[in-house]
């Protein structure tokens, strides 16, 4: 099931509804019925939007749209899960989604990352300050067990050594890392500063 609380003025909780809700509830009528079958496996929450993972590698999004980070080609928010087909990102499942404050990044089944919304920053990753509307590829190759970051870069949140934004994904070279023979596996990122998770359990931040 699928619960829900907080702030629904942007229809970020999904249930058809603007208003705001302080405990988690889970809703049993029939707008909700439609996705009983499906086993959510990975949510993320931007500042007024969510995207989600299912099990089958369907990607969903509803929420705030200002700046098309829903990924519909649009500004119409959604006010209940919406699914953006494979076929929109190269035909392939989506494995992992995150959410930046207005943007959206989808890492599919074959390596390739997605990018829309805000990109005042960079952080889209295209080489440019551009939004984009749709899921756009993000022209960059990466490896196994290391970080690449793009973006606003001013509290050093990149990891790169400087404060200096970078408009494509760039790698991240840390001795850190490096030096103890970690493989990154998972990564975080706030608005100022960043945290990664190494295989054998060691965690790094900066920012």
């Amino acid at each position: 099931q699928r619960g829900e609380c907080g702030r629904g003025d942007r229809a970020k909780l999904g249930n058809w509804a603007t208003t705001t809700r302080k405990t988690s509830s889970c809703r049993r009528s029939w707008q909700t019925r439609r996705w009983a079958g499906l086993q959510w496996c990975w949510f993320r929450l931007g500042d007024k939007h969510i995207a989600c993972v299912t099990a089958k590698g369907t990607l969903w999004t509803w929420g705030n749209a200002q700046f098309s980070q829903l990924g519909h080609g649009d500004n119409e928010p959604r006010q209940r899960p919406t699914q953006l087909w494979k076929e929109i990102f190269g035909g392939s499942p989506a494995v992992m989604v995150s959410c930046g404050m207005n943007h959206t990044l989808v890492l599919t089944t074959v390596g390739l990352v997605w990018s829309c919304g805000f990109g005042y920053y960079g952080q889209l990753g295209h080489g440019d300050t551009a939004g984009r509307g749709v899921l756009t590829l993000v022209g960059a190759e990466g490896s196994e067990g290391h970080v690449w970051r793009c973006g606003c870069g001013c509290y050093g949140q990149l990891g790169h050594g400087d404060t200096v934004k970078k408009l494509v994904l760039t790698l991240v070279v840390a001795e850190g890392f490096r030096g103890r023979g970690a493989q990154i596996v998972m990564v975080a990122a706030s608005g100022d500063h960043s945290v990664a998770l190494g295989t054998e359990g060691r965690v790094w931040t900066w920012g």
